[in-house]
């Protein structure tokens, strides 16, 4: 069967890219990987290590050096005119800061209805309920429709975020760093919603992350990027429980985690906690967010 995503050795360079204006480094390296019709991919990796800059590959915002990116198989360079504009509809972001991919003038029904009115969906005197129901789909009231981003709090934010790249009920939806710059218990509640949603839409989604407890948690399958280069892809129990780089064993070791019984002693005895509560798991295991 044809991957609904296929990267194919895609190589990528910024223009004065680091370490120095003009250094041979890439961005991308002949980087592939393939994801499936209704699958949830992890992709992981430290800052800089070119996650973003993959997405903008796959989205068709930037253009590589060389290699491919194909949809159902057809490679996405093909695309002009009104095939291009289909094939925007088809694939939506969800950004890691809700506050910046949302227009602070915008209200949030205005945000809603922008891509709506762009591409024609519905009839326009029915777009209202259509607005509704999307935030009834992402668990807000309604009510909320007529406030600023601002008025919002985070984890509203990247609500409104998600209801708007679904509103066109797209094939792929790329997550990047939805949920790090919220807190725990939010998070929680963020990758349920995606999860939730995409399955019952199938939806595939590329889910962009440094952290690789999240990723194991939402992920069928996962690709460990370093400095531009797949390190190693495959199930994500596989790749954590018995990594084959070095790499991903460093990622996995550097996790932290909190010793709840040295906690619970700390607060008992009047101690404040301190970084001698926090652990690392042992090599090839990962706690999931809770």
């Amino acid at each position: 069967m044809t991957p609904l995503i296929e990267v194919d050795a895609v190589s990528l360079r910024y223009a004065g890219a680091w370490p120095a204006p003009k250094s041979n480094a890439l961005a991308l390296d002949r980087v592939s990987l393939s994801v499936a019709r209704g699958e949830i991919f992890g992709l992981v990796g430290e800052s800089g290590s070119g996650k973003s800059t993959l997405a903008r590959v796959i989205l068709g915002l930037l253009q590589p050096l060389s290699g491919a990116v194909r949809i159902d198989g057809r490679d996405i360079a093909s695309y002009r005119g009104r095939e291009e504009l289909a094939f925007r509809k088809r694939m939506q972001v969800v950004f890691q800061d809700s506050l910046a991919a949302l227009d602070p003038r915008m209200r949030v029904q205005a945000s809603l209805r922008e891509a709506l009115d762009l591409h024609g969906i519905g009839v326009p005197s029915r777009r209202s309920a259509v607005i509704e129901d999307l935030l009834g789909s992402v668990g807000l009231d309604p009510g909320l429709a007529t406030r600023f981003p601002h008025q919002l709090s985070g984890g509203q934010r990247q609500r409104v975020a998600i209801a708007r790249a679904l509103s066109l009920s797209p094939d792929i939806l790329i997550a990047d760093e939805p949920v790090s710059a919220l807190d725990l218990s939010v998070q929680a509640q963020i990758l349920d919603l995606l999860t939730g949603l995409c399955r019952e839409r199938g939806t595939t989604m590329l889910f962009i992350s440094h952290d690789l407890g999240v990723v194991r948690r939402i992920a069928r399958h996962v690709a460990v990027l370093q400095r531009g280069r797949i390190m190693e892809t495959g199930p994500v129990a596989d790749v954590f429980d018995r990594p084959a780089s070095s790499y991903t064993r460093m990622l996995i070791q550097s996790i932290p985690r909190v010793d709840f019984n040295r906690l619970q002693a700390q607060l008992e005895s009047g101690q404040p906690g301190n970084a001698g509560a926090m652990g690392t798991p042992a090599a090839g295991t990962l706690d999931a967010v809770p």
